[in-house]
């Protein structure tokens, strides 16, 4: 079984992070977690 790792919460307000600094951020959390996982 693989561990959840708790994501480091970022102290953020809605609306002060943009849509393309969001999709940069999920992406690099997935992209992280498949290289990660291998």
């Amino acid at each position: 079984m693989i561990e959840e790792r708790t994501l480091p919460h970022f102290q953020v307000e809605p609306g002060q992070i943009t849509k393309e600094e969001g999709l940069m951020l999920y992406e690099d959390m997935v992209l992280g977690r498949l290289f990660e996982d291998k």
